[in-house]
């Protein structure tokens, strides 16, 4: 292998975590002087990709060469449209996290010191990323506060003036959105019902009005809120995949 020098690709993939107690890390440069020669740096064996049950991190493990380089070259590459993302650890095996849903390969390339880059690896088997992950939720009026904020009614009441008379969040799924809906409770007692007011003895998930910016609202009348009650609002939000978010925080009627 020729001696050269090198500079270390890090493009858009997150930083690599620690997957065990060995010491692997993701690192964004290396530093050091080698002394072996270029000879001896070997490509390492084909590494194995696994995502995890429960999320989209992905575990790349390989076999380590000898002698050890001071960090490996990890290339992730998507299988459909060619792009790839690299980074550096230090040693097998790494963490990939929050990797989109997709197909991808990886290969592994050996570094050691600041000039010496040994071979790849052979490409891994291709992994299918799945969509683990639900929407993304975020309540703006009432937004999740500790207290909970507090409201008035009337028809120049905070609940109209701040909030114009809705719950309002926004929710948005890089996969796709499923369905949404809203479920608010008065107190320890009734949920709001489908006529507008808070007299169904079960939870009753509502519907809301939505836009094509991943907005969403749940009209409630200032008028059919009692004074000194706390409101506990549920937003269930699921994407294609069938992932679903569920999202819970409250308000208060102070006067």
């Amino acid at each position: 292998m020729a001696r050269r020098s090198t500079t270390v690709v890090a493009v858009g993939l997150a930083a690599l975590s620690v997957a065990a107690p060995a010491s692997a890390e993701w690192l964004l440069s290396g530093s050091g002087t080698a002394t072996a020669s270029a000879t001896a740096l070997t490509a390492t064996g084909q590494p194995t990709a696994a995502q995890s049950a429960t999320n989209q991190d992905v575990t790349v493990s390989w076999t380590t060469t000898n002698p050890a380089p001071t960090r490996y070259s990890v290339l992730r590459r998507h299988t459909t449209t060619g792009a790839t993302t690299s980074a550096e650890c230090v040693a097998s095996p790494c963490l990939d996290p929050a990797v989109p849903a997709g197909s991808y390969t990886y290969t592994v390339t050996p570094k050691l010191g600041t000039d010496w880059t040994g071979s790849a690896s052979p490409t891994s088997q291709t992994l299918t990323v799945t969509d683990k992950v639900g929407p993304t939720v975020t309540p703006q009026c009432p937004p999740v506060a500790t207290p909970p904020p507090s409201y008035t009614r009337g028809s120049n009441g905070t609940w109209v003036t701040t909030c114009a008379g809705a719950v309002r969040f926004t929710a948005s799924d890089t996969g796709g959105m499923g369905t949404v809906s809203v479920s608010v409770r008065e107190g320890d007692g009734k949920y709001l019902g489908t006529n507008g007011n808070f007299n169904s003895n079960g939870e009753v998930k509502l519907a809301p009005t939505s836009s094509t910016a991943g907005a969403y609202s749940l009209t409630i009348s200032e008028s059919k809120f009692t004074v000194g009650m706390t409101y506990a609002v549920t937003i269930y939000a699921s994407d294609t995949a069938g992932n679903t978010t569920t999202t819970p925080y409250s308000f208060i009627i102070s006067g």
